[in-house]
């Protein structure tokens, strides 16, 4: 899902065109070597879009765009290090380039970085405040350090901003879960699953929060449905302690052992 927000991103700045720090136009042939990459890169032939992307940088160095999908295809290639360092070139040519700011952040994250993780992701919403996927980030951030009354607040700006944003509708459920708001977690579940049916986690989250109340009948239709979407989620319920309770009774072991 947020990979194909990524190349949506992608194709967003081929449309506009230029992606210079300057008011200039960007040499024709960089403009089409960077629209060929962007294809390539939405393939996910990475290399071929690299080589792409590189060769329009040797034609346009300032090109901010070809900088920032460089980083995309070194990133999905988990060369976090040389996606960093093309980020950071996008944004010195650009510096309002809240996108790079935000997968600076993504990279940094990867790396433990946390501190200029928060940093990149504080920029992005400084330049956009409503870029739900920067609050998201910095909410999972957050919920990483335990800071769980902050994360719940990112979530909730992500969720403002993009009402549609289903991993952020996920997350927010997982900080109330903390809070022992079942009730209020079980709504930001159902929201999720509202606006994508197909999403294992949330379907075994809910599971889980039916089974602690009780409730037979949705703990059985949401396990299901944890199991249909993943079925490594077999094993893992039969583990849970959650579901201790039913792991005698035929109707529970079905629905898992069906998939």
């Amino acid at each position: 899902m947020l990979n194909r927000q990524l190349i949506s991103i992608v194709v967003l700045f081929i449309i506009l065109g230029c992606g210079c720090s300057k008011k200039q136009q960007t040499d024709p042939e960089a403009v089409t070597l960077n629209a060929k990459g962007a294809k390539l890169l939405e393939k996910n032939l990475l290399e071929s879009a690299l080589n792409a992307f590189d060769k329009a940088i040797e034609i346009e160095p300032q090109y901010a765009l070809a900088w920032y999908n460089k980083g995309l295809a070194l990133s999905k290639l988990e060369k976090i290090d040389e996606a960093i360092e093309a980020y950071g070139k996008a944004i010195d040519f650009k510096p309002d380039f809240t996108e790079a700011w935000y997968n600076i952040g993504v990279s940094y994250y990867k790396l433990n970085r946390l501190d200029e993780a928060a940093e990149a992701y504080d920029k992005a919403i400084e330049i956009n405040q409503q870029f739900a996927g920067a609050w998201n980030a910095k909410g999972i951030l957050f919920f990483r350090e335990e800071k769980f009354h902050q994360a719940l607040l990112a979530f909730n700006k992500a969720v403002e901003s993009d009402p549609k944003f289903v991993e952020a509708f996920f997350h927010k459920g997982n900080v109330l879960v903390r809070f022992g708001k079942t009730a209020e977690a079980l709504e930001a579940y159902n929201r999720a699953t509202d606006l994508y049916s197909e999403y294992p986690p949330v379907w075994y989250m809910k599971a889980v929060l039916y089974a602690g109340i009780g409730d037979k009948n949705n703990t059985i239709t949401a396990i299901r449905k944890a199991v249909l979407y993943d079925p490594s989620n077999k094993a893992k319920a039969k583990e849970e302690p959650a579901f201790e309770q039913f792991k005698d009774d035929p109707d529970f072991n079905k629905a898992i052992d069906n998939f």
